[in-house]
């Protein structure tokens, strides 16, 4: 598993575009990068950048893992925010609600260094469904929650932080109906859900937060 660290140096790695000037940045050794990279890409199963003379590039897995990388990051730094008014981080609790799908994107990169860094706050996970964790901050069981939602349900109860954009994501048969309505925009590949309305989809079930933004946008699109 990997730490904030790690995905600080793949961040720092693609946006340099060296290896050489991406040590120098992050003020370590070029070969101690080069092995944490090696490292990263051997546990993935996956080469993240291509090697040129010139320097470096991201391949497609190597993208993928990048964007990651920012969204997680940025969840990290805005929960640190979130959390500065619990006395200074000198002691404390937090509890933090998430589905199981987000816990085990976010909090493996995230939580061993906010308890290395701030030891002292005892921090209680929750992993549930969207709905279920909704209603345990409005009944204060939880302090925050890490979660999709459906922006045209927001509450005045709570205060909204939006940390990431998630794309969706239709797997089909290969060769089959998505092969040949899929087009490139910006670098990703896209359909019109017109496209696929007789078809059947397999979704997560209701109650989860994801299913009711895919039926929201499903239900816009004349999709049911």
């Amino acid at each position: 598993m990997f730490n904030h660290k790690d995905l600080i140096y793949i961040i720092t790695v693609a946006e340099t575009g060296n290896i050489t000037r991406a040590a120098r940045k992050l003020f370590i050794s070029q070969p101690s990068l080069s092995q944490t990279i090696q490292k990263i890409e051997d546990t993935l199963g996956q080469i993240l950048f291509v090697r040129h003379r010139s320097g470096v590039e991201l391949t497609d897995a190597g993208r993928q893992y990048y964007e990651m990388a920012i969204q997680v990051l940025n969840m990290y730094r805005d929960m640190e925010n979130e959390i500065l008014d619990v006395e200074n981080l000198k002691k404390g609790s937090i509890r933090i609600g998430c589905s199981s799908h987000m816990g085990s994107v976010v909090f493996p990169a995230i939580l061993p260094d906010f308890i290395f860094d701030y030891p002292n706050i005892d921090i209680k996970i929750k992993e549930d469904s969207s709905n279920i964790i909704e209603s345990k901050l409005y009944s204060y069981e939880l302090d925050l929650a890490i979660m999709h939602y459906n922006p045209l349900k927001k509450s005045d109860s709570l205060d909204y932080y939006d940390l990431t954009k998630d794309h969706f994501i239709i797997i089909g048969k290969k060769n089959g109906i998505l092969s040949k309505i899929i087009f490139r925009e910006d670098g990703l590949n896209y359909i019109n859900l017109k496209d696929v309305k007789d078809e059947d989809f397999i979704l997560l079930p209701k109650g989860r937060g994801i299913r009711e933004i895919a039926d929201l946008i499903a239900d816009s699109s004349g999709v049911s």
